[in-house]
């Protein structure tokens, strides 16, 4: 059975090499002098981003639906604290986060987020985004692809990935957020000797705490308007929103909002409609 992406990545050994410069530079000297193929020069820079301590954020099953059912329209004005700093992500147990991906992980360089998708056949897709942490809507952000292997996934513009990590590292930062992290050292099963790695492995387990979950609903009622119009019973799924505080509110912080019962007018006939969080184009 092939090992997690989190795992491989762990498994890069970083005992006789020491960083000079950049990621990009260190990680080509790397496979200089390692020999190792150039094709992997990406996944050395997220070990190298990483230094000694590798750290891996699993998500239940509960937390995976709860960041794919969660609505945002414009991205940030900054880049959330969670992604400066290298990261794994991955579902429990080789479930998937959405579609056939069970890991999302990247970091920064010069600015710019390196993210790389992995997917259920082990096949990866790398992107590269600069600057799109400025406000603009999602489906206007626009990827660069490279290091691509998986194929025809090399020719899909992974906004959904993108939105993911996004929703994902806002809810961690938020107020009132769902998400409560367990954090534990992992045990070593990758059936490698005990001394044949030297980093440190840090495992966090990131599930709903159910504590936090109020119930919300609209209790406004009315039989019909003039128009004809009736009131229907819709469900308005969670979002993250941004609220002003501080001295003459001129700071923003997140706010989670947790999905609540409502109603809206409708003509009768009508059929609901549930909108995803990532807009197709």
């Amino acid at each position: 059975m092939p090992i997690k992406f989190s795992e491989a990545i762990r498994r890069i050994p970083l005992t006789k090499f020491c960083r000079k410069s950049g990621l990009e530079e260190d990680a080509i000297r790397y496979c200089k002098q390692f020999r190792w193929d150039t094709g992997t020069k990406e996944y050395i820079k997220l070990r190298l981003a990483f230094g000694s301590s590798v750290t891996v954020h699993t998500l239940t099953d509960g937390v995976v639906k709860k960041v794919a059912g969660t609505r945002i329209l414009n991205m940030p004005n900054e880049i959330p604290h969670f992604l400066t700093k290298p990261f794994i992500i991955e579902a429990r147990h080789d479930n998937h986060l959405f579609d056939d991906a069970v890991c999302l992980s990247g970091c920064m360089e010069k600015g710019d987020l390196y993210l790389t998708t992995t997917f259920s056949d082990r096949n990866s897709v790398i992107q590269i985004q600069s600057g799109s942490y400025d406000g603009r809507s999602l489906q206007d952000i626009n990827f660069i692809g490279f290091g691509v292997s998986g194929g025809e996934k090399g020719d899909i513009r992974r906004t959904d990935a993108y939105a993911f990590v996004t929703v994902f590292a806002l809810m961690m930062e938020a107020d009132r957020t769902p998400i409560a992290i367990e954090e534990k050292q992992s045990r070593n099963t990758s059936g490698m000797k005990p001394n044949s790695y030297k980093s440190d492995w840090i495992e966090k387990r990131v599930y709903i705490d159910c504590k936090y979950i109020p119930q919300y609903k609209n209790e406004t009622h009315a039989e019909l308007d003039k128009g004809g119009r009736i009131l229907k019973d819709v469900f308005v799924h969670g979002f993250l929103r941004q609220q002003a505080y501080g001295p003459e509110h001129s700071l923003r912080k997140w706010i989670y909002v947790e999905g609540f019962d409502s109603t809206r007018w409708a003509t009768p006939g009508d059929t609901r409609v549930i909108v995803d969080m990532y807009e197709k184009t």
